[in-house]
């Protein structure tokens, strides 16, 4: 999971596989995808869509706009499906902000953009969870070593 809570049950053992940036996403034809200049100020001319329960990500969010002396946006949209808001994206002017693994694919395929934004960039873990009392099955062990695999590539 990306693992963006700040408490974290005591019964579950974590391993962090790899980490994933954010990064501030527009669709394809968004006008700031023109610009290589872009700062936090420019972005609070624009509507956002942004996801419900995002634990520290709400906290890092706040504290760059906070650090730029500016109000945070307030969003025109709250989703709690990704799904929703890759969908929503492409051919609006809305922003948001996202781990770059989860819209790589949309980003290699032009329906969405990377806005660069260094004050949005930041690193938050990809991590396993699993209970410290339960026992290993072989084949749990190969769908984490898959998972371990798969993070391995993330990284590259």
């Amino acid at each position: 999971c990306l693992d963006i809570e700040e408490d974290r049950d005591r019964s579950l053992k974590r391993e962090v596989l790899c980490d994933d940036e954010y990064a501030v996403v527009a669709g394809r034809r968004h006008p700031l995808g023109r610009r290589d200049d872009v700062e936090t100020a420019d972005l609070a001319e624009w509507p956002w869509i942004l996801g419900r329960n995002l634990g520290d990500v709400a906290t890092a969010w706040e504290s760059v706009w906070r650090d730029a002396g500016l109000p945070a946006p307030v969003p025109v949209l709250e989703t709690n499906s990704l799904d929703f808001c890759r969908l929503a994206l492409p051919e609006s002017q809305l922003l948001t902000i996202l781990p770059r693994g989860l819209v790589a694919a949309d980003v290699a395929a032009r329906r969405l953009q990377i806005i660069p934004v260094a004050d949005f960039a930041w690193d938050r873990p990809i991590s396993l969870y699993r209970l410290r009392s339960a026992g290993t099955a072989p084949a749990l062990e190969a769908l984490i070593a898959e998972l371990r695999r798969a993070a391995a590539a993330w990284r590259s």
